[in-house]
């Protein structure tokens, strides 16, 4: 797993999703193999990225571009990550290949 992959997942489900629920929530993280790609996700029970905000301090809003990219950079199509809406909640999903990669 390439390193501070996961870490910015996990900000957005608790700045997106948790924080604008007063409260509270949980963030469920789960990782599977299926076939040959390792599958990580992270779930929350939260409000989701359409939430009003509560908090005043705004990122700059380029973590999921970021981790897509150098997904890119590192497994080419082999990779994906996917965002998908709960009841309540987001889900984001990481797919990454298991064994060599041709990124060419």
């Amino acid at each position: 797993l390439p390193p501070l992959m996961l870490q910015p997942l996990l900000e957005n489900a608790i700045h997106h999703g948790l924080e604008p629920k007063l409260e509270g929530g949980e963030i469920c993280i789960s990782a599977e193999q299926q076939a040959e790609q390792l599958l990580i996700r992270i779930d929350d029970d939260g409000l989701g990225p359409d939430a009003p905000k509560r908090r005043t301090h705004r990122g700059n809003g380029v973590a999921l571009d970021n981790i897509r990219e150098r997904l890119r950079a590192r497994y080419g199509r082999a990779a994906v990550l996917n965002l998908q809406t709960l009841t309540p909640g987001t889900r984001a999903e990481l797919r990454l290949p298991l064994g060599p990669v041709n990124t060419t």
